[in-house]
């Protein structure tokens, strides 16, 4: 995973940006469908609700930027929201 941006709803535009989710391990409570995200070599309308490193919490963030097992099977692994 890289750095990203967070957002309070599960979109990309600049007005639901929160803070930011930093590289690393990370922990997701859900999924959800939003807006459709193109970053990191992937196109996804798959959203996943987590805490940011920046003291937001229940934010979004696209799947596009997991590792290939967790882009590939999130939705699988993780509940709806």
């Amino acid at each position: 995973m890289i750095d990203q941006w967070s957002h309070w709803t599960p979109d990309w535009h600049n007005e639901s940006h929160a803070g930011t989710l930093y590289a690393g391990r990370s922990y997701f409570y859900c999924y959800t469908y939003g807006v459709t995200y193109t970053g990191n070599g992937h196109t996804s309308s798959v959203w996943l609700r987590t805490d940011d490193d920046t003291g937001n919490r229940n934010v979004w963030v696209s799947d596009v930027n997991l590792d290939p097992y967790g882009f590939r099977y999130d939705v699988n692994l993780l509940p709806h929201c």
